[in-house]
């Protein structure tokens, strides 16, 4: 009895000294992007969607493929990029602006 438990111990040390790798840390050789981080807030109670821009390019809600200006923007309450992350823009000047879809009656 006493050498299954010997055994047991000697397979399960064996086994835990193996399992680990010996290279377990990664190396993560990506550049860090840079400029500027914004983050766009839509806080106007009752009001439609908006669209954010920066010197007159859309860098908030969905962006249109049919020509036509998409209704679906930033609506009340939202935040754009949504969770922790934000919108990355090269460094510079800017004139921001939010916008209604055309789209939207008022």
């Amino acid at each position: 009895m006493k050498k299954i438990y010997i055994l047991t111990a000697i397979l399960l040390f064996s086994l835990l000294q193996y399992s680990c790798k010996k290279n377990g840390v990664q190396v993560i050789d990506v550049p860090v992007q840079t400029g500027a981080q914004i983050k766009f807030f839509n806080f106007g109670m009752n009001s439609p969607s908006i669209n954010f821009y920066a010197n007159d390019i859309k860098v908030s809600a969905t962006l249109s493929t049919t020509s036509t200006e998409s209704t679906t923007g930033t609506t009340y309450g939202n935040t754009f990029p949504s969770g922790s992350i934000y919108t990355l823009l090269p460094a510079g000047n800017y004139t921001l602006k939010g916008q209604l879809p055309s789209t939207v009656t008022t």
